[in-house]
């Protein structure tokens, strides 16, 4: 039997499916979704790898709509990598709303978080007062 994961609820269903088990979203629905709808429920997905990779392709995008559920992630996760690409993709990002968001990590966080919060927050500043942009 092969098996995949819900793309709503992230719980490994065989892939014959059509409705999860466990959630019972209907399994058709999530073809239906544009690719950013897709990578920012990837946000929640189980293997750290995926989250990653969607994370840096929201970045890529510079996705407005990833701000909120990427500024929720970087304040519930432990794990450093992760948070240094979430800053990486706010300022990727670059809105002034993204940019509010490192800004707060930096008064938030202690440590390389906060050193590398710094340093975008210095590039941006650089970039503002060259007249680029930020």
């Amino acid at each position: 039997m092969k098996t995949c994961f819900c793309p709503f609820c992230w719980q490994e269903i065989e892939e014959s499916a059509t409705r999860c088990a466990q959630c019972k979203a209907d399994i058709t629905q999530a073809q239906k979704r544009n690719f950013e709808e897709k990578l920012l429920n990837a946000l929640g997905h189980k293997l750290p790898d995926t989250v990653e990779m969607a994370v840096w392709i929201l970045g890529e995008l510079q996705s407005g709509k990833a701000i909120p559920p990427l500024t929720a992630l970087l304040k519930r996760t432990e794990s450093y990598q992760l948070k240094c690409m979430i800053l990486d993709a706010l300022d990727k990002i670059g809105t002034d709303v993204a940019i509010s968001a490192i800004r707060e990590t930096f008064a938030r966080e202690t440590g390389l978080v906060r050193k590398k919060a710094g340093k975008l927050l210095e590039h941006t500043n650089t970039e503002t007062n060259n007249g680029h942009g930020g």
